[in-house]
């Protein structure tokens, strides 16, 4: 869940996310990490989603979900979710 104003608050910044799953079976505590902060609404050609508060990795590289599926640096359960390379949907209440 997240306040009315989220996208302008949030245009450069970190939003500490709990992500849930509403399929399949990996749901680690706290959600996996690299869904864990969203955020940097004025990110235009991903959702953003991170591990960290940090937009970018020291690779210069933007995680999220994007047109071609989930960009994760991790493809396990606890870290990744499991959907590195997977497409998805994003549900924010």
């Amino acid at each position: 869940q997240v306040k009315a104003d989220f996208a302008k608050t949030y245009a450069s910044s970190p939003y500490t996310t709990e992500p849930m799953a509403v399929l399949g079976t990996c749901s680690p505590p706290g959600g996996p990490e690299m869904l864990r902060y969203a955020g940097y609404t004025n990110i235009i050609d991903a959702y953003f989603l991170r591990d960290n508060g940090g937009e970018r990795d020291p690779d210069g590289v933007t995680y999220g979900l994007f047109a071609d599926g989930f960009r994760t640096r991790y493809d396990n359960c606890d870290q990744g979710g499991g959907t590195l390379g997977q497409q998805g949907e994003i549900f924010v209440r």
